[in-house]
């Protein structure tokens, strides 16, 4: 088995170890079920980051998109907490989620020029 088939499975496997960590979490009484999946969500787009930042023997492709999906799914999971447990309020949470997702895709666009 190659290493990027090694990854394609890990990734797999870690969302459903992930999710079985969130629904003890919420199972316990910790957080509410609208909880578990956003920071389920943000676990994913965590992964999504880590697993697009390694590098396999070739050029990985698709690289920057797995960052960039990781970092907006990240950023959007966070606002949509901050609004659910009441934080922030909708707009605020609206407007910084904007400018987060555009510094995400300028440090994209950066680095993808440095390559």
């Amino acid at each position: 088995m190659e290493k990027s088939d090694m990854m394609y499975y890990t990734a797999y496997i870690l969302l459903l170890i992930l999710l079985g960590v969130w629904l003890l979490v919420w199972a316990v009484g910790i957080i509410e079920l609208k909880e578990m999946f956003l920071f389920w969500l943000f676990s994913a787009g965590i992964l999504m980051i880590i697993f697009g930042t390694v590098r396999t023997k070739e050029a990985p492709r698709g690289s920057t998109v797995l960052i960039g999906g990781g970092m907006l799914l990240s950023i959007l999971m966070l606002m949509l907490l901050a609004i659910i447990t009441d934080l922030i309020g909708g707009w605020v949470g609206a407007a910084i989620g904007i400018i987060l997702i555009g510094i995400a895709g300028l440090i994209i666009l950066l680095l993808s020029m440095r390559r």
